[in-house]
């Protein structure tokens, strides 16, 4: 039985219908400038901060001090292979991501998609399955739906790639993640998933959420995921918080 969060692709094909008619009469605006047309117009999504701007982590895609593979994950590597991110949480992509999550900001795929898939083309990874990260039931109670949903569906749609949300859910609801450092992030998140077997066995997955912050959610799926028998897990966001510089073992890259 698919997972309630998923889109009913039916109703989310006759809801593009009537965005369009509705915007003939309510035009929408950019998130960042205000510009009537676009949920982010093209000048501004021009302005987003790459990820190729700073030196990342080859597995966990935070910022480091040289090419290599940061402490932390020479300490203790991640559950998934590797996690990439399209931009910087910050500016432009920022305010995208709030609207998106918070402001119905349905449309905003629609304007991003196409950078979004020539960077996941550029990475040059073979899923079987792409699977976004679920919410708890109170909060896509709340909200109405599921943000990851909004950015995974059409990534495999237009990858031609199959898409389940009934791959992975959430056991347990959890506290907002918002204003936890990384220790308690972990300590919250811990075992809030499960997998189905049945589902992602054998299969190499790409997890789909929309920001990432320390990578303890997507890491947690990917521990579920790697415990029904995935085959692989690759973690993908659109945003990525950058905070301080991790530092690299020159003696182990």
């Amino acid at each position: 039985m698919e997972n309630q969060q998923a889109i009913d692709t039916t109703f989310f094909s006759l809801s593009k219908i009537k965005w369009k008619i509705l915007d003939i009469f309510y035009p929408p605006f950019c998130c960042a400038c205000g510009r009537i047309g676009y949920e982010i117009c093209p000048d501004c999504t021009a302005k987003i901060v790459s990820t190729s701007d700073f030196i990342l982590c080859r597995i966990c895609g935070d910022q480091i001090s040289q090419r290599g593979v940061c402490s932390e994950c020479q300490i203790k590597k991640p559950a998934f292979s590797q996690l990439r991110s399209y931009g910087i949480y910050t500016g432009v992509l920022k305010e995208a991501i709030h609207k998106l999550k918070f402001g119905r900001g349905m449309g905003i795929m629609t304007n991003l998609l196409d950078p979004i898939l020539n960077f996941i083309r550029a990475w040059r990874i073979h899923p079987d399955l792409v699977v976004p990260v679920p919410l708890s039931v109170p909060r896509f109670r709340e909200r109405g739906y599921n943000q990851s949903d909004l950015i995974a569906k059409p990534i495999a749609d237009s990858l031609n790639i199959r898409y389940s949300t009934s791959c992975i859910r959430r056991i347990r609801d959890t506290h907002t993640q918002v204003g936890l450092n990384a220790e308690k992030r972990k300590k919250n998140i811990a075992n809030a998933f499960v997998a189905d077997i049945e589902i992602c066995g054998g299969k190499v997955i790409l997890l789909v959420d929309d920001i990432a912050t320390t990578g303890a959610t997507l890491n947690e799926c990917a521990v579920a995921l790697n415990k029904a028998g995935a085959a692989e897990v690759f973690c993908f966001s659109v945003a990525r918080v950058v905070g301080s510089v991790k530092m690299v073992d020159s003696k182990v890259i």
